[in-house]
Formats: structure tokens, sequence, C-alpha cells
């Protein structure tokens, strides 16, 4: 069952270590567990980390941030990692793993004169939290709502939402002064009650929860975009399975109405969950029968032709684009053939959805 924590520091280093307490009391310390669970690549560069702390001249947060720091984002002549393989945003895999050591222990590319290991942001922080934990430090994987920040353009340019407008961070308790780590726009360790803006911080389902429903859109979109293309016929129901389980399994590990909760016990602020935003932007688009066609028409349908002929048989449909009638009244032509086997397709995808999970 997923769990969250929002608050807003206030910028009162009281307020903050109360909130933190109220983050220990109901998500824990942090485990070794989940996305955050890993022994073999993990367990390594935490003993680099560890290995670095006399002389990186950086606590245990900054040392380990300056490490996991992807190094195509910075000038070679300032590296701050010293892995043998650096991790880096190029090339990052469309799919977030879900955990720590697949992120540490995906495959690599050729990068500069050796090799780097591709992830995104999202996946590197939630490593930067595994490899802190292994270190034995309390800390946590939170977000915060880029839309009300700074950095807007670099968040952008690095790909550096998560979900909807979440950027990933770290937060660490440590002592009587919490941190957010973050690498936007550096890899910097800030007091967290100098940031004016509200964080949620995620338990290990929680953030499972948003990996497994960003991976089935990402799946999702990837299938409306290759049978666009004009991709060769083939068999595609078994995907359209697995998108069904994957978005089965993110809805239930955290549902709405256990995020309303982390909402009506958040310290100081009024923010809705990521989880909300999540079900508004991509379950809606992929559960609804209006929502999932409306996505289709919009991703699969660009020629001005084709759509204004979809418009006048819109105009028709009696009981709206979202039955079934509607789907089989479009002419089985090339121009609509793509859209009308995918929109099939999606029917498949929510008939894996358990009809008695009602998140």
């Amino acid at each position: 069952m997923g769990n969250s924590v929002i608050f807003a520091p206030a910028g009162n280093s009281g307020v903050v270590n109360a909130h933190m307490e109220v983050v220990r009391d109901r998500l824990g310390k942090g485990k070794r567990e989940g996305p955050f669970s890993g022994n073999g690549a993990v367990a390594q560069i935490a003993d680099h980390v560890r290995s670095r702390l006399g002389s990186s001249g950086h606590g245990v947060l900054g040392t380990a941030m300056r490490t996991i720091w992807p190094q195509d984002v910075i000038p070679e002549r300032f590296s701050t990692s010293r892995l043998e393989i650096p991790f880096i945003l190029s090339d990052a895999p469309a799919e977030i793993p879900e955990s720590a050591e697949a992120v540490a222990s995906a495959p690599t590319v050729a990068f500069r004169n050796g090799k780097g290991r591709p992830a995104d942001i999202a996946a590197l922080t939630m490593l930067t939290v595994a490899v802190l934990r292994r270190l034995d430090m309390e800390c946590h994987f939170a977000v915060y709502n880029s839309s009300t920040g700074p950095f807007e353009d670099m968040i952008t340019d690095l790909g550096a939402r998560f979900v909807a407008s979440a950027v990933p961070i770290v937060i660490a308790p440590n002592g009587t002064e919490p941190l957010m780590g973050s690498v936007i726009p550096n890899p910097f360790e800030f007091p967290l009650g100098s940031k004016p803006r509200s964080f949620e911080v995620l338990d290990a389902d929680a953030l499972l929860s948003l990996i497994k429903l960003r991976n089935a859109f990402g799946r999702a979109t990837k299938l409306m975009g290759e049978m666009a293309d004009g991709a060769p016929e083939a068999d595609r129901t078994p995907e359209a399975i697995r998108i069904g389980h994957m978005l089965h399994e993110g809805r239930t590990l955290w549902t709405t109405k256990q995020a309303l909760e982390s909402t009506t016990g958040s310290c100081g602020t009024d923010e809705q969950s990521v989880r909300l935003a999540v079900e508004d932007s991509i379950v809606h688009g992929m559960t609804c029968p209006t929502g999932r066609t409306t996505l289709a028409i919009a991703l699969m349908l660009h020629d001005a032709e084709t759509l204004r002929r979809l418009h006048g048989l819109i105009e028709l449909a009696p009981d709206g684009i979202g039955a079934m009638r509607f789907v089989d009244a479009l002419p089985d032509t090339r121009d609509f053939h793509p859209l009308k086997e995918y929109l099939r397709l999606s029917v498949i995808m929510n008939e894996h959805l358990h009809p008695e999970c009602k998140p």
C-alpha cells in the first residue's frame, strides 16, 4: 500500500524538523526494499562513495550526488564522478527500471573515451536514495511541482520531470538541518527550509506505483506511434495485455483513496498529491473510453483531410466517441485503420484491469 507525506517547509527549521517527524512516523526511516533494493552494483557504488568521503569536501549526500550525477551534462574538465563507468542522460531508456539495482547495472554505451551508463533523473534519484540508505543515512525519495519553481528551461532540457510536472529530489533529515538534494541546476544540497515550495515524500510502494503508471503510458504511446507510422502488421495483443497489467498494478499499489488520505494529513499546504495528478494526466487517458479515444486521435491523426473526415463522423456518433459503435463506424481505410486497430487494443488493455478495482 502506497503512502506519502506532503509538506511545505515554510522557511523555519523548527517547522521543518516537525514535518520530518511526521515523515518518520508515517513512512519510517527508509528501508532497502522494493525500488530501493540492491546488493550488487548498488553496494559497489555505496562502497565507492564511502571511500571518497574523506577527500570529496562534501558530506554523504553531496558526495553521493556528485558521484551519481550524469556526467554528459557538464564539461569533462569539471567531472565530479570517479566511477569507472559514469552515468549519463543521453540514450536513457524510455522506461524507468523498477529497482535501483537495475539502474546501477543497466547496459552501457560508448561515452567520451570509454563507456557510460544511461539513466534518466528519476532513476538516478532512486539510485541515490538506495546508495544513501546502504550507507545508513536516513533519506527519502520526494517530488516537487516544477510549474511553481525556477529553472523551468533546464528542467525541460534535461527531461527531469518524472510524472506530470513533478521533479524528483532526495530529502535527508540530517540531524538538526534537514537537506534537499537536487540535480537541478547542479548536484547541490540545500537546507530544506530554504526552499519555499511544497514537497511530497514517497514510500517504496508509492514510487513503484508511479513508475508502473508512467511505463504503462509510455508503452501505450509508443504503440500508438508505431502503428500511426505504418509499422508492419503484427499480433499486438500480448503487448496490450502487458500494458493493462502494468496499469492495474500501478493503480492498486497506490490508490487515489490512499493519496487523498496523504493530502488530508499534509503539513502546512493544500497541494494535491502527485498520484491525483497522474490519475488525471495518465490513468484517465487510458481507462476512460472517451479519454483514450481522444488521446489516440491527438497522437495518431495529423493529416488535415483525415481529421476533417473524422470530425464529420464524430458529429454523427450517437453514443459519443468512446463507444464501440463509433469505433465500428470508422472506415477500414489506410488513414483510419491504425486508429481503429489501436482502439480495439485499448479495449483489451482495459479488460485486463480487475473490474472490482476502484482506486
